[in-house]
């Protein structure tokens, strides 16, 4: 078990840059009613800035689905991040809190509840391990939600869907667009490793902030033939710019990893 929450909290933190389409499970792809009009690169780069938060402190909680090949773990996750500064997270399974995790730009820190164990060590050397070679910002704006605007991108039209396309970093992304309201339905993200990425949004909400927000996202990760992952988040509470207490010790009597 604790592989899957160690896999659990490392796809929190950025493996999910990685996708493959993945079928809905509780919500249902809603095709839109009103038809695609071809839309500028700039106009659309714009609804993708409107899609993404402005914070300083994201704070949500919600309930959180994963499975690889070998485990699975379903858990009640509260996430709280201070921009630039720290991740903080708890995850409960059966109301008992099994993880808690502590991430900041240099160092984490992960408390094996259940075992009384706890690991800690470089941030950094962490990413390497898993291949992710990301800021600690970006991460941060992934958990979040935010997406990078593609460098020079080109917009065009796709089945029922708007889209713009092009690269960042060395990533090749394709964002679609919903042309009801122009929010984000789903994307696309190849790297140079042919390591793809698909993602789902839905059921937006306005939150405190006046953002609004997909409250449940969908994923499912091919980082090659034998190895993939699947997860889903659906948020019950999300609040932007309320700061929380992000308490965190190791007791005396837990043994190092």
């Amino acid at each position: 078990m604790k592989t899957a929450s160690l896999n659990y909290i490392l796809w929190f933190c950025g493996v999910l840059w990685f996708f493959v389409s993945f079928n809905a499970c509780k919500s249902k792809t809603i095709i839109p009613s009103v038809p695609a009009s071809l839309q500028s690169a700039d106009s659309l780069s714009n609804a993708l800035k409107n899609h993404n938060i402005d914070y300083d402190w994201f704070v949500a909680v919600g309930k959180g689905k994963y499975k690889n090949e070998e485990d699975g773990i379903s858990t009640k996750t509260y996430l709280r991040l201070k921009k630039d500064s720290i991740i903080w997270m708890v995850a409960k399974k059966l109301a008992v809190e099994a993880t808690r995790t502590l991430i900041t730009p240099d160092s984490f820190f992960i408390l094996y509840r259940l075992e009384q164990k706890y690991d800690k060590g470089s941030l950094q050397d962490l990413l390497d391990a898993q291949g992710i070679d990301y800021s600690f910002s970006e991460i941060q704006d992934f958990i979040v939600g935010n997406i990078p605007i593609p460098n020079s991108p080109s917009s065009g039209i796709e089945g029922n869907y708007n889209y713009l396309a092009g690269k960042y970093n060395e990533l090749w992304m394709k964002i679609f667009f919903n042309p009801e309201d122009m929010r984000v339905d789903h994307g696309f993200v190849e790297n140079p490793l042919k390591q793809t990425l698909r993602a789902r949004f839905d059921d937006f909400r306005e939150c405190n902030s006046g953002n609004k927000i997909p409250y449940f996202r969908e994923y499912k990760i091919n980082l090659s033939e034998s190895s993939h992952l699947q997860a889903t988040f659906e948020f019950s509470e999300i609040s932007i710019n309320v700061p929380k207490k992000t308490r965190f010790s190791i007791p005396d009597y837990y043994e190092a990893l």
